[in-house]
């Protein structure tokens, strides 16, 4: 299983880009940003990984430029790793 995070520096920005993700049609969901990532607030964007290249276009488009980071976020054998894009 696999997926991928957008993480912002403020709650505020994740339910932006969230919201704007949503009107897109894009299958989203707001979520507690794992603790291996280390940073960001408390929340953060899941999408599918199918969803990644578009997803960047949309943040540029609405000229979000509070981003961390998206990471790829995988389970193997119960266990998340996570690596940045």
């Amino acid at each position: 299983m696999s997926y991928i995070i957008a993480v912002f520096q403020n709650r505020n920005s994740a339910l932006k880009f969230y919201h704007i993700l949503n009107e897109e049609g894009l299958s989203v969901s707001v979520i507690s940003t794992p603790k291996i990532t280390g940073l960001g607030c408390s929340i953060c964007v899941k999408l599918q990984s199918q969803d990644y290249v578009l997803a960047r276009t949309m943040l540029f488009q609405y000229g979000m430029n509070d981003l961390l980071g998206f990471y790829e976020i995988k389970k193997v054998n119960n266990e998340l790793t996570s690596r940045k894009l």
